[in-house]
């Protein structure tokens, strides 16, 4: 993405299952607090991001569960789209 640079956050602090309740809203707010671009990695931080009036654009969680990525072209769209959001 050319970004010269970025930070990283949980929405929650601790590995394993988890329950929208275990978001810690509070923390998650100040860490974005400052930031003109966010990026959601996934549609559980996006749902927490939104739930809190954080402005971002959402991208597919990289795991290996995510299909969508196994599409060469998908993911050079959605990256495409990502570099227009932080351009903009």
């Amino acid at each position: 993405m050319g970004l010269t640079f970025f930070s990283f956050v949980n929405c929650i602090s601790r590995p394993g299952p988890y329950r929208e309740s275990d978001v810690d809203y509070d923390l998650l707010k100040e860490c974005t607090k400052g930031y003109t671009k966010v990026i959601a990695l996934g549609n559980f931080p996006s749902m927490a991001l939104s739930k809190i009036d954080v402005e971002h654009f959402m991208l597919p969680h990289p795991s290996g569960l995510n299909r969508k990525l196994n599409d060469k072209s998908y993911e050079i769209k959605i990256l495409e789209e990502c570099r227009g959001y932080i351009e903009a």
